[in-house]
């Protein structure tokens, strides 16, 4: 099993090895549209927040690394999203939700936007923060 907190570190899961309920991922609000990137990750730590989650021992997956890998690609993208589903995380568990979940997608952005387009985000995906 994985523990929530563990989740904090690090990523845990290949986002095509899991398999998870549907339930599950309608329970916690599925993938938000506000990550362009690093969208598995935020919804492993609001899943890991009410279910159990871990890893089967058994090598089930083959994950094929390469210079094309979004990972490669948008490194400096992919970490600030990741960075941003740990600091709702922990906004979480501090308050019981975080700002997408209070205020919505105007306040995420006008939270998030500038440092999201610092680490590489195309000005046509980002929203205009609304003050």
């Amino acid at each position: 099993m994985v523990e929530p907190t563990h989740l904090l570190t690090r990523n845990h899961f290949v986002h095509g090895s899991v398999m998870i309920r549907k339930s599950a991922c309608e329970a916690v609000g599925n993938y938000r549209d506000e990550f362009l990137l690093a969208d598995d990750y935020d919804l492993w730590l609001r899943v890991a927040e009410k279910y159990a989650v871990g890893n089967v021992a058994e090598v089930l997956f083959q994950y094929r690394s390469h210079t094309e890998n979004i990972s490669k690609k948008k490194g400096p993208l992919l970490q600030a999203y990741a960075e941003i589903a740990k600091e709702l995380a922990r906004e979480r568990k501090r308050t019981g939700s975080d700002i997408l979940m209070r205020e919505g997608p105007a306040a995420f952005w006008h939270r998030y936007g500038a440092q999201l387009k610092a680490a590489g985000l195309p000005d046509v995906l980002h929203e205009p923060a609304v003050c």
